[in-house]
């Protein structure tokens, strides 16, 4: 059986849809790239309204992605989602990051919210541009969801919530998100809280340096007796076993694809800046460079074959754990092996050219590192067995 390459037409409808975007998009991600703080310059990008509500549902989403081929997105399936990131990784990944969007959070409150907390959730990304963050990760434990130290004291009224929050996206400057915090000590005692930081007491942030991709602004969070009422708890209607793997497990899923769909796309920007700028002798390794986008667009259709699963409900986290962290390792390998085809010193000459293989690197982390996941799919393995 022959391997075919090419995109389906609504694969190559949101593409096109993207990468019509490529100068404005390269430029913000110069600006950005010059101060994390620039990244409300992102509120003047053409596609900012549709990026703050990305995937909302219609009724809070009256700008949808409108593709040249007639369709009209509204909420996305996450083929359709990874199919857009990997076409802002083509044109600049700090996008994803540094732009308006309710991000990992939506997820969150997609599906573990009630009425009233979507309506504060998603009400303010429907009438405002607005940016938030996902508070699970931890100095000392990751995001191993299971040993989370932060704690949700119950009070008269709600909650104190106390503890520490590492690595989180955009959490210097979000306008609301999520955290998750532990309100007993059993197997099935982490909760997740919705909050604006603007509005409560006890919380402060700072911004991590990075090297690369610095839209993605990461940061320190503290929470110190930060007090939020009982209707902060998200899931209150649901099980308690619905909660947790409702927040985490359906987020990390619907988004990890994307991620290997961001590194993909930032290979492939690789490819086309090399030979579009003369850094290599395009002709002399034409048979590579013709491999290597046959690599790119193998590990892109395997994302997607595995994203089509996991939109038609089957439970698939293993395998899509495995998809992307092969995603990151092609996307990796393939700027690598470009920069050893590049003339001499082009890496200390060209900025753009740094700045690639430089951002190349992020993607490994981002959702979960590649032995995490080799991890998760041995136990896969072991299952069959």
């Amino acid at each position: 059986m022959t391997f075919n390459h090419r995109l389906s037409a609504e694969g190559q409808a949101i593409r096109d849809y993207v990468t019509a975007t490529l100068e404005e998009g390269r430029a913000l991600g110069r600006l950005i790239d010059e101060n994390p703080e620039n990244y409300r310059a992102t509120a003047h990008y053409s596609l900012a309204h549709q990026m703050n509500r990305l995937g909302l549902p219609e009724a809070y989403n009256p700008t949808p992605i409108e593709l040249a081929n007639g369709q009209v997105l509204h909420e996305l399936t996450v083929v359709q989602r990874c199919l857009f990131y990997e076409a802002l990784g083509y044109v600049e990944p700090n996008l994803i990051f540094a732009c308006p969007t309710p991000g990992m959070a939506g997820f969150v409150l997609q599906g573990l919210g009630n009425p009233e907390q979507q309506e504060c959730f998603f009400g303010l990304f429907r009438d405002q541009l607005s940016w938030s963050c996902f508070a699970m990760s931890e100095p000392t434990v990751g995001s191993d969801a299971g040993n989370i130290k932060t704690q949700a004291t119950k009070v008269d009224g709600g909650y104190l919530i106390n503890g520490e929050k590492y690595f989180i996206g955009n959490g210097i400057h979000a306008d609301i998100g999520v955290v998750f915090a532990r309100t007993n000590q059993n197997s099935l005692g982490t909760d997740v809280f919705l909050f604006e930081p603007a509005k409560v007491e006890g919380f402060r942030r700072e911004r991590l340096p990075v090297h690369g991709v610095p839209g993605c602004n990461v940061s320190h969070l503290v929470f110190e007796d930060m007090f939020v009422g009982d209707d902060a708890l998200l899931g209150a209607h649901l099980k308690p076993t619905q909660r947790f793997s409702g927040a985490a497990i359906a987020t990390f899923d619907s988004l990890r694809p994307c991620v290997g769909g961001l590194a993909l796309g930032s290979a492939r920007a690789m490819l086309d800046y090399v030979v579009q700028h003369d850094r290599m002798d395009a002709a002399y390794h034409q048979t590579w460079l013709k491999s290597a986008h046959f690599r790119l667009a193998g590990a892109l259709q395997n994302l997607l074959t595995i994203s089509a699963r996991y939109d038609r409900g089957e439970t698939v986290t293993k395998q899509i754990g495995l998809a992307k962290a092969k995603a990151a390792e092609v996307a990796e390998s393939v700027v690598e092996e470009a920069l050893h085809r590049c003339y001499g010193g082009v890496l200390v000459q060209d900025q753009t050219l740094a700045k690639l293989h430089r951002d190349i690197k992020c993607f490994e982390y981002a959702e979960g590192t590649r032995n995490v996941h080799l991890l998760n799919g041995a136990m896969l393995f072991r299952e069959v067995a």
